[in-house]
C-alpha cells in the first residue's frame, strides 16, 4: 500500500504526461530531469553497490525486494553507508522498512533527482545526513493523516474491506513511526489536503519543498549543489514536470 492514499491525488494520464513532456523537450534544461522522472517510477528499484566508495544507488519504486537488497548491501564487508537516491516513493511498509535501516547503520543520504512519497516521508527524515544534488523532494500525505480523514464506510467503498483493513494497520505502523520522527511532520501533514498546504482550495498533485527550506524542516543537510530541477518545476507549478505542485 503506497503512502498517498486519500484520494486527493490527481493522477496523471498518459496523454497529460506525455503533454507535459512535450512542452518541455525544447529546453535545454529539462532533457536530464525527464530522465531522471521515468528513471525513479521504474518498477522494483534497481539497487547496485559502489565498495569502493561505500556507496549504494538506488533509483525506482521502493518495495520490499527494495528492503532485501539494501539489507543485503548495508551488510557487506565494505560496511557502505551512503545512499544515494532518485524515487518516486513506493509501498509504505518498505519504506519505513528502509528507514530502520537507514537509522540502524547510520547511513548519509544523497538526493540525486526525485525525493517523492515514501522516500520524502520515510527516508529523508531519518537520514544521518542529507546532500541535495539537483534534488526534488515531493509530499502529498501519509496513512496516518489519511486515517484520521477517511471515515469507515468511505474506505470500504473505495478500496473493499481487506484492503482497508490492510490500510489500517499500515496508518497505524505510520503513526508510530510519525511519533518517533519529528522531522518534516508540519509539511507531511499539510501535503495531506488536496491543495498541498496553499491554503487556496485549488487541488494540486504534490507539495514540493524549496531546497533552501528543508534544513528549516529538522532535516540536517549538509549541501545544496544544484536547483535546475526544482528550478524547472517552480517555473510552472500549475503544469510542471510532476503535475500541480505548492512550493512550501
Amino acid at each position: 500500500m503506497n503512502v498517498g492514499l486519500c484520494g486527493a491525488e490527481n493522477t496523471a494520464t498518459e496523454r497529460a504526461t506525455a503533454l507535459r513532456i512535450v512542452k518541455l523537450q525544447g529546453r535545454s534544461d529539462a532533457g536530464k530531469a525527464i530522465q531522471r522522472y521515468f528513471a525513479a517510477q521504474q518498477d522494483n528499484a534497481r539497487l547496485s553497490l559502489n565498495a569502493s566508495t561505500g556507496t549504494v544507488y538506488l533509483e525506482g519504486l521502493i518495495s520490499k525486494a527494495t528492503v532485501r537488497a539494501l539489507t543485503g548491501a548495508l551488510g557487506q564487508p565494505s560496511r557502505p553507508r551512503r545512499l544515494v537516491v532518485n524515487s518516486f516513493g513506493g509501498e509504505a511498509r518498505a519504506g519505513m522498512a528502509m528507514a530502520d535501516l537507514l537509522r540502524k547503520h547510520q547511513v548519509e543520504m544523497t538526493v540525486r533527482g526525485f525525493c517523492m512519497s515514501a522516500c520524502a516521508t520515510y527516508l529523508l527524515p531519518v537520514a544521518r545526513q542529507v546532500r541535495l544534488d539537483d534534488a526534488v523532494i515531493g509530499l502529498h500525505g501519509r496513512p496516518a493523516t489519511c486515517r484520521e480523514q477517511l471515515s469507515l464506510w468511505t474506505g470500504i467503498r473505495q478500496w473493499g474491506l481487506s484492503n482497508y483493513l490492510e490500510f489500517i494497520k499500515v496508518a497505524r505502523l505510520d503513526a508510530d513511526f510519525a511519533a518517533g520522527t519529528p522531522r518534516m511532520s508540519t509539511a507531511i501533514s499539510l501535503s495531506q489536503r488536496p491543495d498541498r498546504g496553499a491554503m487556496d482550495g485549488k487541488t494540486r498533485d504534490w507539495l514540493v519543498v524549496d531546497p533552501a527550506h528543508v534544513e528549516r524542516l529538522g532535516v540536517p543537510v549538509a549541501s545544496i549543489s544544484s536547483t535546475q530541477t526544482f528550478d524547472l518545476l517552480a517555473a510552472d507549478p500549475t503544469g510542471s514536470l510532476v503535475g500541480g505542485i505548492h512550493i512550501y
